[in-house]
């Protein structure tokens, strides 16, 4: 579930006075700092959790300030990176505290570049066996780039990140002989949405192209395979249904949710009550992500922290390099060209069989620590779900999910 809009922003009128941006943070945090902090709660974060929360969107606005952006409308926008953060911890406690239970005894590789997900995922794991095996962790929702990243934070003695994100991004034919289903991708596409998941061991001197083989071979063995196989059967593009998952795969966080928020999109997919851009949040998250990732070396992408707003500013404005131009869901009207990670089977089946019978065109976030998705058919209707679950504020803008739209007067007051 991710937050669809996103308040405006112009040219700071004086980046470099870092005194005024102090002034301004501080201003903001003691006229709405309480407001946000009983919205990271109502989330379902804990006390301290939700102070750390509510300190670190304060830091992350003063860093927008004096990076030379003037946020308009401060307000909404310390609610909408509020809101992210406090997504963040809740889907980590989510994680953690399942795994706890499922903790593997004996020797585990971890290093310290790990993030808290993955150490957790990698303690799940089967303990490193006598002699040169390596224990690997990934997860569904992971974007080709972030497996990468991960990778090259294991112990593989002839693992070159460099030759796996090449053959990873345009596979060679040897590759598509190999893996006769890799036809299903479009020529000149990477394999996007087709990286297996699980935890397993490899060969300590496992090379990239011996690395690249096995994740695309553990997705021909997961059950995705057969949902394939389904879509063809049913004459449907497989591709586009990978398309569609992958974003619901970042959207929804309990199973059941899914075919609904695949409905959602279909059914603007399909210009239901005249709408038919789908103003998804991940999507737009990508084409960042996308283009700040060009810009860094390959070694530096473990350090690099993935899916955040921090950065796209207004989202319908955001801009975007020519060929991710699919990707500003704002502008452009139909499916980006290609996935925006491997989703899960649950996120594929939705796809397949999208819920569209009760025309929903909205969906919201309670807030209560649930993870709990409500959905709406009408803006009226998703306007009475933001004053039921979030109290009135913020207020929702005209995508599908929760938004942040422009502040009431009141709240807009020059700090």
């Amino acid at each position: 579930m991710i937050g669809l809009g996103s308040p405006r922003t112009a040219p700071a009128a004086d980046a470099g006075d870092d005194a005024e941006m102090e002034r301004r943070v501080r201003s903001l945090h003691s006229r709405r700092g309480q407001d946000l902090y009983g919205f990271a709660l109502r989330m379902g974060l804990s006390e301290d959790d939700a102070a750390d929360v509510v300190q670190d969107a304060m830091l992350r606005v003063w860093r927008e300030l004096i990076s030379g952006k003037e946020l308009m409308d401060l307000d909404a926008w310390a609610f909408r990176v509020t809101y992210r953060l406090a997504m963040d911890r809740h889907h980590l406690h989510t994680r953690v505290a399942g795994s706890l239970g499922r903790l593997l005894s004996g020797t585990h590789v971890l290093n310290r570049q790990m993030s808290p997900r993955q150490v957790a995922d990698a303690l799940q794991g089967q303990p490193t066996a006598a002699g040169d095996q390596v224990p690997v962790a990934l997860r569904e929702g992971l974007r080709l780039e972030q497996v990468a990243a991960y990778l090259q934070t294991l112990p593989l003695s002839n693992f070159d990140p460099e030759q796996f994100y090449t053959l990873a991004t345009d596979p060679p034919a040897s590759l598509r002989q190999q893996f006769s289903w890799l036809s299903v991708i479009p020529a000149g596409n990477s394999v996007e949405g087709f990286l297996g998941a699980g935890l397993f061991n490899v060969p300590a001197n496992t090379d990239a192209p011996g690395m690249l083989a096995i994740l695309l071979q553990r997705w021909q063995d997961s059950p995705a395979f057969g949902v394939m196989q389904q879509a063809q059967a049913q004459d449907k593009d497989f591709y586009q249904i990978v398309i569609l998952a992958s974003i619901v795969e970042r959207e929804a966080i309990h199973d059941s949710d899914r075919p609904l928020v695949a409905g959602v999109y279909q059914n603007r997919l399909d210009g239901l009550g005249g709408i038919r851009t789908l103003n998804s949040d991940p999507v737009l998250i990508y084409a960042k992500d996308t283009m700040n990732l060009r810009d860094l070396h390959i070694t530096e992408w473990p350090n690099y922290v993935f899916w955040t707003y921090d950065g796209v500013g207004a989202a319908a404005s955001f801009e975007v390099t020519p060929d991710l131009a699919s990707f500003q869901v704002w502008q452009s009207r139909g499916l980006p060209d290609w996935p925006i990670d491997t989703p899960g089977l649950a996120s594929l089946e939705g796809a397949l069989n999208p819920n569209t019978q009760d025309g929903y065109l909205y969906f919201l976030g309670k807030n209560d620590g649930s993870g709990d998705l409500v959905f709406a058919r009408t803006y009226e209707e998703h306007l009475h779900n933001i004053d039921l679950y979030l109290g009135g504020s913020p207020a929702p803008t005209d995508g599908p999910s929760f938004g942040i739209a422009q502040p009431t007067p009141s709240a807009e007051a020059s700090p």
